[in-house]
């Protein structure tokens, strides 16, 4: 059961280091951090570098990305940081002495693409596990296909209605929606201390859940506020932005995905409205900053599992290899779900086996695994992340402000 109260650190030069000493001395222990984990400094082989090992045979992980359609550069991504992960996995003596496999199969951008590229996961023999499915309408549209099939998935869509399902074979890698919407508020109550908050969402699933949220924080802590929906693909968001504005909303909150919130931040600015913003974690990703010029978001405040300057030594270390072999730094997709490589691994090596039950049960006993965003532990709704980072646009890019922390039982 988690608690509710949330820890505030700042993740300074000595903190980090303190960090690290606790994570070595988890390394013994049976509940995480696999030998080849985020934090354990390994050089990134390089592709094929894995082929020269001697394994005696394969364990093929099922991973479904965004290939193509409009989420494919965060899709390839993914895809680049699984394979990635997979050959430092491989230099290091693979899995129970055997080469880890990444099958990758490309959801299309859609539910419908997301539906075949699970079934083809699950009709081959040999994948163990998937790991993928960064959109919860994507997750709800699987989720049946994994229990049916009794393989374990491990998902990125953060919608809290994922959790009423029935289904013990799926396990989220990133911070729910409910928990991410209560930090973000709990974070602009103590630093904007808004007289009158402003909501904007979109009304597809992402949005709806997040507003949901919004809407019984604001009422449970009596706390002002004026919201308006938009459905998805919307261009014009002029009435909406003038009517928080007209309404004399102090700040804002916008909970949508990356091309709705770069055109609010750009009609924003037309309409002269000055006033703190904090977004969700769509905002400062590669689609959002393609879309609009460094000093439109200069200054703007949002939450996510990745930001410049983090110094927590996990991240730190994989951020360094993955941006030598692909000339960037790991966007947000990559660090909720690259994790999940790491740990299946450590999964199926403390299991002994790759039978799904095995490697369910050995998810379940998952504690305060080292991962790039923070520690995993799964909680009983099968969640595992429960960190999240503030972050404020600096020069189109995200920087760091400060990591925040639920403590599970």
């Amino acid at each position: 059961m988690s608690k509710r109260g949330y820890l505030r650190r700042m993740l300074s030069a000595c903190i980090a280091t303190v960090m690290v000493i606790t994570l070595a001395s988890c390394n013994g222990g049976n509940q995480g951090n696999a030998s080849a984990g985020p934090g354990s400094g390994s050089a990134n082989p390089g592709p094929g570098s894995s082929d020269a090992a001697k394994f005696d045979g394969e364990i093929v992980i099922g991973a479904c990305s965004d290939l193509t359609g409009a989420g494919a550069s965060n899709g390839q991504g993914e895809a680049n940081a699984f394979q990635m992960i997979a050959d430092e996995i491989n230099a290091n003596g693979g899995v129970l002495g055997k080469k880890l496999v990444i099958n990758m199969e490309d959801t299309n951008g859609t539910s419908e693409g997301a539906v075949n590229a699970m079934n083809r996961q699950v009709s081959n023999p040999d994948v163990v596990a998937v790991v993928g499915f960064m959109y919860s309408s994507q997750v709800l549209a699987v989720a049946d296909i994994a229990k049916q099939a009794k393989v374990p998935l491990m998902y990125g869509g953060s919608s809290p209605s994922i959790n009423e399902l029935d289904n013990d074979y799926i396990f989220r890698m990133r911070p729910a929606d409910n928990f991410v919407v209560e930090l973000a508020l709990d974070y602009v109550v103590a630093n904007f201390k808004p007289k009158k908050l402003g909501i904007l969402y979109s009304m597809g699933d992402y949005g709806m859940q997040g507003f949901g949220v919004a809407k019984a924080y604001c009422e449970r802590n009596n706390l002002n506020y004026v919201a308006d929906g938009f459905t998805d693909g919307t261009k014009d968001f002029y009435s909406n932005i003038l009517k928080l504005k007209d309404a004399g909303c102090d700040a804002m909150l916008w909970w949508a995905h990356e091309e709705e919130l770069a055109i609010i931040t750009r009609q924003r600015l037309e309409l002269e409205y000055d006033v703190p913003v904090f977004a969700c974690s769509a905002m400062g990703d590669v689609k959002y900053t393609s879309l609009i010029s460094n000093d439109m978001c200069e200054g703007l405040l949002g939450i996510a599992e990745s930001a410049e300057s983090n110094d927590w030594e996990p991240y730190t270390k994989f951020a360094e290899r993955y941006q030598e072999a692909y000339g960037e730094l790991p966007n947000n997709n990559i660090c909720g779900l690259g994790p999940a490589i790491y740990l299946l691994a450590d999964c199926i090596e403390r299991a002994g086996s790759t039978e799904s039950e095995a490697i369910c049960e050995a998810l379940r006993k998952t504690k305060n695994f080292a991962s790039l965003s923070g520690y995993l532990t799964c909680d009983e709704l099968q969640n595992l992340n429960h960190n999240s980072i503030i972050f404020r646009m600096t020069d189109g890019k995200r920087k760091f402000v400060e990591l925040f922390t639920q403590e599970i039982d």
